[in-house]
């Protein structure tokens, strides 16, 4: 069947029927004979076919299927008109998903939640009481958000701060501030913003200075990144502390070794004990002092005493217990495990956070001097990626 006739027929809706009679095959015969196309005929047994036709030529069929005593039996209902009449029982419910798909639309354009990241001695409460005294609250439509007049505000509003950023991600509006380190007001301070990793920008913030790289491009660490070298509002050439930001993408690398084997003690068995005599200051042996190249020691201690008073005599037994050492091989899923933690934990102590990773690779390695397996960690993130280096 051609593919514009395929679509005819989807269109009109066609039926799934199988024949079952003795004269299956005469009264399908007569049926085309009549006009009455069938296609897709499939026998299943000598009085049993399974066919596909119109509904309309279903109706004309009837007549020959008395005629040769055949019987008939819908299997499926395809095609458009059974589709809008399922539809059509289900109205409400697709009405109602559509009104909670446009609702859910509609209510991501607003800004619900509010996040403070970076303060320190500014409490991020009163960042955040800031920031809603300058229109930004829960509920705010996002185009309705003016980036950087907020940030300016704040800027002004807080004079410790070095800077400060806004971002929408999604419902959710963060406020991504630095504050000034006291050596910041220094005014005998000069000096550049340089690359502290590598990776692709993503923004530039500039408090003074003046920016050497932009969106888009590539730097390694050392790079400069924000010079003190910069022209005043009546164009002198100053120079100073750079001071902004420069956000970018950058992997961050960790590793961690953790033991493939675990030692563990056992007692053979083996006991040997020795007295030992204190008098006053001086201790006296009463016995040999341990056979064994490896022990562990039991002690119990002797007070001699006249009423209450303690006499300068004690008595110490010292048993000493022989152990043997011996490894276990640790499983390497659980070793990998813990070592992947580590790691974790080493760049989450360097302001890496978890939750904004990008992407995580890893690889293991074993390390048999050390009888150990190492476990490497890169992960893609965005940070700021600036550093003040003195000049």
């Amino acid at each position: 069947m051609a593919m514009t006739a395929k679509l005819w027929t989807w269109l009109v809706g066609y039926l799934v029927v199988r024949f079952r009679g003795p004269y299956v095959e005469r009264a399908l015969n007569a049926a085309a004979q009549d006009g009455i196309p069938c296609w897709g005929i499939e026998r299943l047994t000598t009085d049993i076919v399974i066919t596909r036709l119109s509904v309309r030529h279903f109706r004309r069929l009837r007549p020959i299927l008395r005629t040769y005593g055949v019987g008939a039996a819908i299997f499926e209902r395809q095609g458009l008109p059974f589709v809008l009449n399922r539809l059509r029982k289900r109205l409400f419910f697709i009405v109602g998903l559509l009104v909670v798909s446009l609702g859910i639309l509609y209510l991501s354009s607003f800004v619900w939640f509010i996040e403070v990241t970076g303060s320190d001695r500014i409490r991020a409460d009163e960042i955040l009481n800031a920031a809603v005294a300058h229109g930004l609250f829960s509920g705010l439509p996002r185009r309705a958000l003016n980036e950087a007049a907020l940030e300016a505000a704040l800027m002004s509003q807080f004079p410790s701060l070095a800077w400060a950023d806004i971002r929408v991600e999604g419902t959710r509006a963060v406020i991504e501030v630095v504050e000034r380190q006291p050596a910041e007001y220094d005014p005998s301070l000069v000096g550049d913003i340089v690359a502290l990793f590598g990776g692709v920008v993503t923004d530039v913030f500039v408090a003074r200075g003046t920016a050497l790289v932009h969106p888009g491009d590539e730097v390694h660490p050392g790079d400069v990144l924000i010079s003190g070298t910069y022209y005043d509002r009546w164009g002198r050439k100053q120079q100073g502390r750079a001071q902004g930001a420069v956000w970018a993408r950058t992997w961050r690398e960790s590793f961690a070794e953790v033991p493939l084997y675990e030692s563990y003690q056992w007692d053979t068995g083996e006991v040997h004990s020795q007295m030992l005599l204190k008098l006053g200051k001086y201790t006296i042996p009463l016995g040999l002092n341990s056979p064994f190249s490896a022990y562990r020691t039991e002690v119990r201690i002797w007070q001699l005493k006249f009423g209450n008073h303690e006499l300068p005599v004690q008595f110490t037994q010292r048993k000493f217990i022989e152990v043997q050492y011996e490894k276990r091989l640790l499983p390497r899923a659980s070793v990998e495990e813990l070592a992947l933690e580590e790691a974790w934990s080493k760049l989450e102590e360097q302001g890496v956070e978890r939750g904004k990773v990008a992407q995580v690779r890893t690889a293991a390695v074993e390390v048999p001097d050390a009888e150990a397996l190492r476990v490497i960690l890169a992960v893609l993130v965005e940070q700021n990626i600036g550093e003040f280096r003195e000049n």
